[in-house]
């Protein structure tokens, strides 16, 4: 199915750069997957339509699982919105605004949609993991090549990237939990690769955010390296005051 491969690739190429093409592009993959499943389940009439009309009709069948209908509206709103103007004090603006945390929700959706076809129509088994995972910005791909050829600022920014993160998700808790467990145990050991890497390589700053990690649970203490001793280490070498606060 090339067509539908192309367009969740081009929604997750845009997922970064322009959040509003990318939910574009999710609903044209929403409505390309109405017509290749009405197409095997050999639906009578053909769906047609607007794209409401078209999961409807799919859910009238009783062939497409419950769960996949509610992805599809769900996506079928927002892209909606993607590609409408709205007008503001009599001005005409074509700007759509998500946050990165629905956008994330979204591209599991269309990941977990994407496997369900592929079971379904190609009956082929999965071969990678039910959950999406977030691909590394073109930012911080300058930093990993920096950091690899032994600059300890990219390190550094490389760890306080995904501190930020994964300290973002721990506060994420009930309905508001957007991530899966495997989602955030990824984010774990980005930042424990990278501030292990920064910390060998002598950044200043790297006592104040093994503590910040460790008293806020983000990481597991070590046994001669626990928050207290390094809030300490931090002390003993802050430069900017930071350590105090």
């Amino acid at each position: 199915m090339e067509e539908l491969y192309t367009q969740a690739a081009l929604a997750e190429r845009y997922y970064f750069t322009d959040r509003q093409s990318s939910m574009a592009k999710i609903r044209l993959f929403v409505e390309l997957a109405c017509h290749e499943l009405g197409k095997h389940f050999k639906l009578r009439p053909p769906v047609h339509g607007e794209l409401n009309n078209k999961i409807k009709m799919l859910q009238a069948s009783g062939e497409v699982e419950e769960w996949v209908i509610e992805a599809m509206n769900t996506l079928r709103h927002d892209g909606n919105r993607s590609v409408h103007m709205t007008e503001v004090n009599g001005s005409y603006i074509a700007k759509m605004t998500v946050s990165r945390a629905r956008m994330q929700q979204h591209m599991n959706s269309l990941y977990e949609i994407a496997h369900y076809l592929g079971q379904t129509i190609l009956g082929t088994a999965p071969q990678c993991a039910y959950t999406w995972q977030e691909p590394m910005s073109c930012e911080l791909t300058s930093f990993v090549t920096d950091a690899l050829k032994g600059s300890k600022e990219a390190s550094f920014y490389l760890a306080s990237s995904f501190y930020n993160e994964l300290n973002e998700m721990s506060q994420q808790q009930g309905k508001a939990r957007w991530w899966h467990k495997e989602q955030y145990l990824d984010k774990q050991a980005d930042l424990s690769y990278w501030l292990e890497k920064t910390h060998r390589q002598g950044h200043p700053q790297s006592w104040l955010l093994l503590a910040k990690c460790y008293s806020k649970k983000l990481l597991q203490e070590q046994a001669t390296r626990d928050a207290k001793y390094c809030f300490k280490k931090a002390l003993a070498s802050d430069e900017e005051g930071e350590a105090s606060l």
